[in-house]
Order: structure tokens, then sequence, then C-alpha cells
């Protein structure tokens, strides 16, 4: 058997909540908190066998969000995850990637804006070590960063490759070009005018 429960009108009789012989408690509309210090507080809840809690939404997928909801996070139909923010889309993340500022990633990270102006990635170190990017292939690591410690140019822009464990290239904060391994070069031509910084090959010299 199953227990329904059930609210009449001078209409007839419409279900408002199940529960099966299974156990299961099915509601036909939503579950509301009103008092103010409202929760579902997780101990209270069994978890399944794998110790995780489980919420499933309809055909459609699962909204979690705030009373208007303005802003929320959808899951939508196993293709995608969305997060709104006062009522207007800011990330997604799908099979391709995760789009910030779009809605159609075209690669794992995509980021967009439309408004104008100056954006981009800020990358912050305030612990006084590296800030960094790590480019890496199968075989092979290259940092580009800010040497946030190092002995030899504090806070140098530089071209680290890892495979070598050597700066390739630095570019200090008077603006000089430094070549700390002594063997690098620069080939080819080129020509230029005006004022320039100095250019250094420093032999054996190695940054941290």
């Amino acid at each position: 058997g199953k227990m329904i429960f059930a609210r009449r009108a001078l209409s007839g009789t419409t279900e408002s909540m199940r529960l099966t012989s299974t156990g299961d408690l099915q509601l036909q509309e939503r579950l509301t908190f009103s008092g103010t210090n409202d929760s579902i507080i997780a101990s209270s809840i069994t978890p399944h066998s794998n110790g995780f809690i489980y919420i499933t939404g309809g055909s459609g997928g699962i909204v979690i969000g705030d009373d208007t909801p303005s802003s929320r996070i959808q899951i939508l139909n196993d293709a995608e995850i969305r997060f709104e923010v006062n009522g207007s889309e800011k990330m997604r993340l799908d099979s391709t990637g995760l789009g910030i500022g779009t809605t159609s990633p075209d690669t794992l990270l995509h980021l967009k804006t439309t408004s104008g102006g100056s954006n981009g990635i800020t990358i912050e170190n305030s612990g006084g070590d590296d800030a960094y990017v790590n480019l890496k292939t199968d075989s092979r690591s290259w940092y580009l960063g800010v040497d946030g410690n190092s002995t030899f140019s504090t806070d140098a822009f530089q071209i680290y490759d890892n495979n070598a464990s050597k700066n390739r290239l630095l570019i200090n904060t008077s603006g000089d070009v430094i070549f700390p391994d002594g063997v690098s070069k620069v080939s080819g031509s080129s020509t230029s005018t005006g004022s320039f910084g100095s250019l250094v090959v420093a032999d054996a010299i190695q940054g941290d």
C-alpha cells in the first residue's frame, strides 16, 4: 500500500503528498521552510551506502537557488551546469569546457567579455613566492611568470624551462632583458629605432 495526503476543494480533491510502500516520500509541489532559522541538517539524513546524499531532479534537470531565485545553479539533462548571479548567467560548464562570460565554450577554458575596456586574468601570490602559468606537453614543461623570491632578480618576468631546471629569459624591473644561462642567443634580423634597456647575457648565473 501507500498513504496519500490530499486537499479538498469544491472542485474536487488534489493529491499533495504520497508515502509509498517502499518508504519514498513524494511531494507533488515543493517543500517549503517558513521559519527564520530553517535548515536541513545533513547528519539527520541517512546517506546512500556509498556515503553520498543524492538530489535528483526531474526530466529537465535540477535548480538550486535563493528564494527569488535570481542567483542559482542549474544542472540540465546531463548536458551542462549553469551558474547565474542576480538573474544573469555568469558561467557554464559543458562537455567542451568551462565558459565564463560565454554560454558556448570553444576550449577547456573560455573567457569572454562584451563590455569593452580592459579585462584579463589575475594570478597573484602575496606570500612572497612565484606567480606563474605552466605550459605543458607530453614531453616538455615551461613556466611563464613572475619570480617572487629570486636571489638573482626578484620580481622579474621569467621564461623557465622546467625540464632543464633553468631560467631561459628574464626581464627585470629595470626593463633589462637577461639570458641567465650564458649560452642563449638572439638569431635572425630586424630593424628597430628608439631607446631600449640593456640586453645582458649572464654567464653561469642562475635565478631561483
